[in-house]
C-alpha cells in the first residue's frame, strides 16, 4: 500500500469510493434516507477539485486501485477519511490517518478536530481522539455525528 496526493484524474474515482463507502458501510448506523443524502453530496466534482487544490488530500492505493483517502485543512480540520467498503478493518484507515499526523506535525499543526459518523467513532476513539460533543449536523436530513479532536505530542 503506497501514499500519494490525489490529483484531479482521481476524481470519477473518489466520487464512487465516497459514494458506495456510505451507502454500504454507514448504512448500520443511519437510515437509507441519510445516507442517501450523504451520499449526493459527492457529486460535485468542482467541491473535489477544491479540496485537492487547496487541502493536503491523500489516497491508499495499491496496484492502480484507490483504497481510501483523506484531506486535512491547515487549520487542523481532518475534512473527511473515507475507506473503500471492501478494504475496511484492513488498516488503510490506520495508514491515512498516521500519514495525516505526521503532515500536521510537520506543519506544526498542535490539534487536529474532525465531525466524525457514528460508524467511525470507535476507530477514532481508539487512535486517542475524544468526543468533544455529540451532534446533530442538517445535510437535506438531519444525522447525528461528534465533533472530536486529538491533541498531537
Amino acid at each position: 500500500m503506497n501514499i500519494r496526493l490525489a490529483t484531479k484524474k482521481d476524481i470519477p474515482a473518489i466520487e464512487e469510493l465516497f459514494r458506495s463507502t456510505i451507502l454500504s458501510v454507514n448504512l448500520k448506523d443511519y437510515t437509507s434516507e441519510q445516507v442517501e443524502c450523504w451520499a449526493a453530496r459527492g457529486k460535485d466534482t468542482s467541491i473535489w477539485e477544491e479540496r485537492i487544490n487547496e487541502q493536503y488530500f491523500i489516497l491508499a492505493e495499491k496496484n492502480n486501485t484507490i483504497l481510501g483517502f483523506a484531506a486535512l485543512k491547515l487549520s487542523g480540520y481532518l475534512n473527511f477519511m473515507f475507506v473503500h467498503k471492501d478494504y475496511q478493518g484492513k488498516g488503510v484507515a490506520s495508514f491515512l490517518l498516521k500519514r495525516i499526523e505526521e503532515y500536521a506535525r510537520l506543519k506544526d499543526i498542535s490539534e487536529i478536530t474532525a465531525d466524525v459518523s457514528i460508524t467511525a467513532e470507535p476507530f477514532f476513539s481508539k487512535k486517542g481522539y475524544i468526543i468533544l460533543e455529540q451532534q446533530t449536523v442538517c445535510i437535506g436530513i438531519s444525522m447525528t455525528n461528534y465533533k472530536m479532536s486529538k491533541v498531537l505530542s
